[in-house]
């Protein structure tokens, strides 16, 4: 699977993804680099709408992200990120949505 293949599943399904409150997914990692293998998962920035953030909405955005790409996936809170992991990732984020 390809960076473009990962951008346009998840696109096809971007009105599943904002119902469950999602605000912005940005793609980081070895895909967004290029360098993914067949064993790799994929990375995600993520955030939810205000009020949004709820256990359930996580649990099910990674359910589907992980049906959707046939994947393990690997989600990271922009609130919770520690300014030192975001600027670790700063050159390789690629909106997704």
């Amino acid at each position: 699977m390809t960076k473009t293949d990962v951008i346009d599943r998840i696109r096809a399904h971007e009105a599943d993804l904002r119902q469950l409150g999602l605000r912005s997914l940005m793609l980081f990692g070895s895909m967004a680099r290029g360098t993914a293998t067949p064993a790799s998962d994929v990375d995600f920035l993520y955030e939810f709408e205000e009020n949004e953030a709820t256990l359930e909405h996580f649990l099910e955005l990674k359910a589907l992200l992980e049906t959707l790409l046939g994947c393990s996936v690997d989600l990271v809170s922009n609130r919770y990120a520690s300014p030192h992991f975001r600027r670790s990732i700063r050159g390789q984020l690629e909106r997704v949505l």
